[in-house]
């Protein structure tokens, strides 16, 4: 399986900006090291101008770098996380930080680490680990494994957090919330 979808990215700015029209200056985050990242990033310097957000963009490679990226959360209107790479270890302190200047977030997907994201869009673990069991079983019953097709995940969710919202004095539009796959309350 791979879990690549970079062109989700430009998705998830628009869905950041719907729930945050004012969003001027968004802040991601990545690891220029890393391939995966930036096709995502790629994706979003296209989608940036169109949606009418300027980018401040963190190149990050040690934890210094990650301490220094979020200094521009004081210039940001929201926070977009590109998965990959060495941020994807410190998703809770960047959620953290952002709450505590009240700086929206999105996330790629809802995982134990980006529970207190605004939001997130994107693959959901237990439906990967399902589909990744099919493929399992078909191992197990005498595929083999290079003769498999690689996949991606079948299922994309969009989640909001409300409760986030609330703590960071977010009202997020009725017509997004009614969007949502899942709403945490």
């Amino acid at each position: 399986m791979t879990f690549e979808f970079p062109e989700l990215a430009g998705k998830r700015l628009e869905l950041l900006k719907e729930m945050i029209p004012r969003a001027k200056r968004v802040l991601i985050i990545f690891d220029p090291r890393d391939a995966s990242p930036m096709q995502g990033v790629a994706v979003i310097r296209e989608a940036a101008p169109i949606l009418g957000v300027t980018l401040l963009e963190g190149e990050v490679r040690s934890q210094e770098d990650v301490t220094k990226a979020l200094g521009a959360l004081g210039r940001a209107q929201a926070f977009l996380a590109i998965p990959g790479g060495f941020p994807t270890s410190h998703y809770e302190e960047m959620i953290r930080t952002a709450n505590a200047k009240r700086v929206p977030t999105m996330f790629h997907a809802r995982t134990g680490s980006t529970l207190d994201a605004l939001a997130s869009y994107g693959t959901n673990d237990v439906s990967i680990a399902r589909q990744a069991a099919r493929l399992v079983d078909k191992i197990l019953k005498g595929s083999k494994a290079g003769e498999i097709p690689v996949e991606r995940p079948m299922r994309l969710e969009f989640v909001i957090n409300l409760k986030t919202a609330k703590q960071i004095g977010l009202t997020v539009p009725p017509n997004v919330v009614v969007r949502a796959n899942k709403v945490i309350r």
